[in-house]
């Protein structure tokens, strides 16, 4: 208890890992071979490889909160073509929704509401534009620096103007 707090991991320099090494780990990507060996280390298995249908959904689900349609499903389940994946990935993160949903964890560490809640809920009147401005500005994958500084700086900044979804403004 009466340890050194510069002791403490974090203030450690970083010290490179060996890449585990060992009977059946042979992966293309460094972190597998380390997943590799914790999981052997556990005694568990690999599972096989996901169906399409599967991979799908979940990435659906992940991005823009919202199942893929029954058309997408049969789209991307006939699609043998080369990129396949990475077209479904780049529709999903251009989609409306991929800021709806990942825009809403944002507002939740700012403790937005639209209204006082409790016994007594007054709506805020314009609190839609702070959920729109969130939405837009997920959408547009602004810089996180960028979207603090906004946010903090609001209207003050000297060069702030409205932008549209499309307009990426990284002079401001």
């Amino acid at each position: 208890a009466d340890s050194d707090p510069r002791e403490h991991w974090s203030f450690q320099k970083p010290v490179k890992a060996e890449l585990p090494v060992g009977d059946g780990i042979a992966t293309t990507n460094p972190i597998d071979a380390f997943i590799t060996a914790k999981h052997r280390e556990l005694g568990l298995q690999p599972v096989g490889p996901v169906q399409k249908s599967l991979l799908l959904r979940r990435v659906y689900l992940d991005l823009i909160g919202l199942p893929p349609t029954q058309d997408e499903l049969c789209e991307f389940l006939v699609d043998d073509r080369p990129g396949a994946w990475d077209r479904v990935v780049d529709r999903l993160l251009e989609s409306p929704h991929y800021g709806e949903r990942w825009g809403r964890h944002w507002m939740d560490v700012a403790r937005f509401a639209a209204s006082s809640g409790g016994g007594k809920t007054i709506p805020f009147k314009d609190a839609w534009r702070y959920r729109d401005y969130i939405i837009e500005v997920f959408n547009m994958d602004l810089p996180f620096y960028q979207m603090v500084r906004e946010q903090l700086a609001g209207d003050l900044l000297v060069s702030y103007t409205h932008r549209r979804p499309h307009e990426t403004r990284h002079d401001l």
